[in-house]
């Protein structure tokens, strides 16, 4: 699938800490576009999961992929939360 688009890394806060992320956006996003917020698994990286983003960029959508703040499991939800 051949997907124009932007990728930007950007943060966001999340219990005053900021939390690292993807922002995977269609080259021309519409003002209503759907998000979707990727959490990724235990393994914690986004690039394994970038054919996820691409296809819902693909769809239209914008994806925010979160990379979480550090190895500490017990903040991801809050992470994932913040996201939204």
């Amino acid at each position: 699938m051949d997907v124009r688009m932007r990728v930007v890394d950007v943060g966001y806060p999340a219990e005053e800490v900021e939390v690292p992320a993807r922002l995977y956006l269609p080259d021309e996003p519409s003002s209503t576009a759907p998000a979707v917020v990727l959490c990724p698994g235990r393994l914690r990286e986004i690039e394994g999961l970038e054919f996820l983003s691409f296809a819902c960029v693909g769809l239209g959508m914008v994806v925010l992929a979160c990379r979480y703040r550090g190895m500490d499991m017990r903040t991801d939800d809050v992470d994932c939360v913040a996201g939204i």
